[in-house]
Protein backbone atom coordinates (compact mmCIF):
# COMPACT_ATOMS: atom_id res chain seq x y z
CA UNK A 1 0.00 0.00 0.00
CA UNK A 2 2.92 2.31 0.63
CA UNK A 3 4.04 1.83 -2.99
CA UNK A 4 0.57 2.81 -4.23
CA UNK A 5 0.58 5.93 -2.06
CA UNK A 6 4.02 6.82 -3.43
CA UNK A 7 2.85 6.28 -7.04
CA UNK A 8 -0.32 8.34 -6.39
CA UNK A 9 1.66 11.31 -5.09
CA UNK A 10 4.22 10.95 -7.88
CA UNK A 11 1.42 10.99 -10.48
CA UNK A 12 -0.13 14.10 -8.89
CA UNK A 13 3.26 15.83 -8.89
CA UNK A 14 3.94 14.82 -12.51
CA UNK A 15 0.54 16.19 -13.60
CA UNK A 16 1.21 19.46 -11.76
CA UNK A 17 4.75 19.90 -13.10
CA UNK A 18 3.65 19.04 -16.66
CA UNK A 19 0.77 21.53 -16.50
CA UNK A 20 3.17 24.09 -15.07
CA UNK A 21 5.50 23.52 -18.03
CA UNK A 22 2.53 23.89 -20.38
CA UNK A 23 1.34 27.30 -19.20
CA UNK A 24 4.55 28.97 -20.28
CA UNK A 25 4.10 30.88 -23.57
CA UNK A 26 5.36 28.79 -26.48
CA UNK A 27 5.12 25.46 -24.63
CA UNK A 28 3.86 22.47 -26.59
CA UNK A 29 2.00 19.26 -25.82
CA UNK A 30 5.27 17.38 -26.31
CA UNK A 31 6.92 19.53 -23.61
CA UNK A 32 4.18 18.64 -21.13
CA UNK A 33 4.23 14.93 -21.90
CA UNK A 34 8.03 14.77 -21.69
CA UNK A 35 8.03 16.53 -18.31
CA UNK A 36 5.48 14.12 -16.85
CA UNK A 37 7.13 11.04 -18.35
CA UNK A 38 10.59 12.04 -17.14
CA UNK A 39 9.34 12.58 -13.58
CA UNK A 40 7.53 9.24 -13.53
CA UNK A 41 10.51 7.36 -14.97
CA UNK A 42 12.65 8.83 -12.18
CA UNK A 43 10.45 7.14 -9.56
CA UNK A 44 10.24 3.85 -11.43
CA UNK A 45 6.66 4.07 -12.67
CA UNK A 46 5.83 1.53 -15.36
CA UNK A 47 6.29 2.57 -18.97
CA UNK A 48 2.57 2.07 -19.69
CA UNK A 49 1.82 5.46 -18.15
CA UNK A 50 -0.62 7.55 -20.21
CA UNK A 51 -0.32 11.34 -20.22
CA UNK A 52 -3.23 13.30 -21.68
CA UNK A 53 -3.02 16.97 -22.53
CA UNK A 54 -5.87 19.45 -23.00
CA UNK A 55 -5.22 23.05 -23.89
CA UNK A 56 -7.33 26.14 -24.35
CA UNK A 57 -6.28 29.74 -24.71
CA UNK A 58 -6.75 30.21 -20.97
CA UNK A 59 -5.72 26.89 -19.35
CA UNK A 60 -3.76 23.67 -19.63
CA UNK A 61 -4.95 20.40 -18.13
CA UNK A 62 -2.71 17.35 -17.81
CA UNK A 63 -4.01 13.96 -16.73
CA UNK A 64 -1.69 11.11 -15.76
CA UNK A 65 -3.06 7.55 -15.85
CA UNK A 66 -1.02 4.71 -14.34
CA UNK A 67 -2.05 1.02 -14.40
CA UNK A 68 -2.05 -0.11 -10.77
CA UNK A 69 -1.41 -3.80 -11.42
CA UNK A 70 1.75 -2.98 -13.41
CA UNK A 71 3.14 -0.72 -10.68
CA UNK A 72 2.44 -2.60 -7.48
CA UNK A 73 4.69 -5.13 -5.83
CA UNK A 74 2.13 -7.29 -4.09
CA UNK A 75 -1.46 -6.32 -4.86
CA UNK A 76 -1.36 -6.69 -8.64
CA UNK A 77 -3.70 -9.65 -8.76
CA UNK A 78 -6.35 -7.69 -6.84
CA UNK A 79 -6.07 -4.57 -8.97
CA UNK A 80 -6.08 -6.04 -12.50
CA UNK A 81 -7.43 -3.50 -14.97
CA UNK A 82 -7.57 -0.65 -12.42
CA UNK A 83 -5.92 2.69 -13.06
CA UNK A 84 -4.68 5.47 -10.83
CA UNK A 85 -5.64 8.85 -12.35
CA UNK A 86 -4.37 12.28 -11.28
CA UNK A 87 -5.09 15.60 -13.05
CA UNK A 88 -3.99 19.19 -12.78
CA UNK A 89 -5.44 22.24 -14.52
CA UNK A 90 -3.59 25.56 -14.44
CA UNK A 91 -4.33 28.95 -16.00
CA UNK A 92 -2.02 30.08 -18.79
CA UNK A 93 0.30 33.02 -18.50
CA UNK A 94 -1.12 35.70 -20.76
CA UNK A 95 1.17 38.37 -22.16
Amino acid sequence: MTRMNFIKHSAANAAYEAARAGIIPGATEADCKKKATDLLKAVGANSEVIVTYESTTQAVKVTVTIPIDKNSWAIGRFTHGMNLVQSCKLSREIL
